[in-house]
């Protein structure tokens, strides 16, 4: 058999699999923006599924409905990630069950921010937290009287943040270090890790005075 026949013959090289096997499916790419607070804080009211929105720091206007679901559910490049879309879900549907309305119940912005805060929901946009009544949101007011219950739903929330800054510095909030006479005490420390809307006026002493009454910070 000449050359050229035994080349034609031969069969074909084994094809090689591929390596790294099934690789998960890429997420669509985010396509929202920032809210545009210069609007949103002047609507009268919003919709429960854009105060949701808000509160994660995407444009409502900007989110893209998934027509094949009931309610205000939107495709996956309406999100930044899969842990806000799980967010927004579940912050929507704590919120509809609380004030017994729909997705598309009418809420204002001081009533949702309120109730968002109170809840301890971890990075609401500071244009929302301040865009209740001074007292609300930043719990300046008096503990009596007709407007108190509004200020009061922060408590919990300032709380729990003194209680995660004593443990972030390595203390037990019920065993906090001796005071030591010149020295800067635990105290001072937390105030300085604070967030911004803690150190105005006396919040963060009555919140302080608070835990200290309810026994839930000690000096060791």
């Amino acid at each position: 058999m000449s050359d050229e026949k035994r080349k034609v013959s031969q069969a074909p090289a084994p094809i090689s699999p591929l390596r790294g096997g099934m690789t998960a499916p890429l997420r669509p790419r985010y396509t929202g923006r920032a809210p545009d607070w210069s609007f949103w804080l002047h609507m009268p009211t919003v919709k429960a599924w854009q105060a949701c929105a808000l509160s994660l720091g995407i444009d409502p206007d900007t989110m893209k409905p998934n027509g094949w679901v009931r309610g205000a559910v939107f495709k996956d490049e309406s999100f930044p990630s899969a842990k806000s879309a799980e967010d927004y879900s579940k912050r929507l549907r704590l919120f509809t069950a609380n004030r017994k309305c729909d997705d598309y119940g009418e809420t204002t912005l001081q009533d949702f921010a309120a109730f968002a805060a109170g809840l301890g929901w971890e990075g609401l946009p500071l244009e929302l937290v301040q865009s209740a009544s001074p007292e609300v949101s930043t719990g300046e007011a008096d503990d009596s009287g007709e407007g108190a219950a509004r200020p009061q739903l922060l408590h919990p929330a300032q709380e729990d943040e003194i209680l995660r800054i004593i443990e972030s510095l390595g203390h037990s909030p019920l065993a906090l270090p001796r005071r030591t006479p010149g020295q800067p005490w635990v105290k001072a420390a937390v105030l300085e890790k604070a967030p911004k809307w803690m150190k105005q006026g006396t919040v963060f002493k009555k919140a302080w005075d608070r835990l200290r009454q309810d026994k839930r910070i000690k000096e060791a």
